[in-house]
């Protein structure tokens, strides 16, 4: 009996255990604990043509707090709603923002504390991604196509 119940405890931290390193390493986990984890984060995510999770990299809350400073007097629901629609701009101009295969190349990052901007190019294509830090790390604000909710 004692015998049976330390093999099913060892077994239940074996599989725990692989557990928690599949999940730490595998899977594909996002970095956004510096800005140019970041870019590599949403770089690779274009690169793969995972356009949901480089949308996933943009703070909407940010840009919609900018483009309507009355935002945080609106209900929940209306403010969802404005940032999902923003979300879904953003993913359409993802798609069509002609990323090269082998991806950007980062160049010059300025850091201004909280803020940052990275210039990166490659195959014809130069952007400047603007980022800001958080408290889950940093996230996309600026530079990004189809960010704006629209009319």
């Amino acid at each position: 009996m004692d015998r049976q119940r330390t093999r099913r405890r060892w077994a239940v931290g074996w599989a725990g255990a692989l557990l928690a390193v599949l999940a730490g390493c595998g899977g594909g986990g996002t970095d956004t604990s510096t800005p140019e984890a970041l870019f590599a984060s949403f770089d690779a995510a274009m690169r793969a043509s995972q356009w949901e999770r480089a949308a996933d990299l943009v703070d909407y809350g940010a840009q919609a707090g900018a483009e309507n400073e009355d935002l945080d007097t609106a209900a929940q629901g209306q403010q969802k709603l404005i940032t999902a629609r923003m979300r879904d701009a953003t993913i359409a101009g993802l798609q069509t923002w002609g990323w090269p295969a082998d991806g950007l190349t980062p160049g010059v990052t300025q850091n201004l504390g909280a803020r940052s901007m990275i210039e990166a190019s490659g195959g014809g294509l130069t952007v400047n991604l603007l980022m800001a830090q958080g408290a889950e790390g940093w996230r996309i604000v600026g530079g990004v196509p189809g960010m704006l909710a629209g009319p």
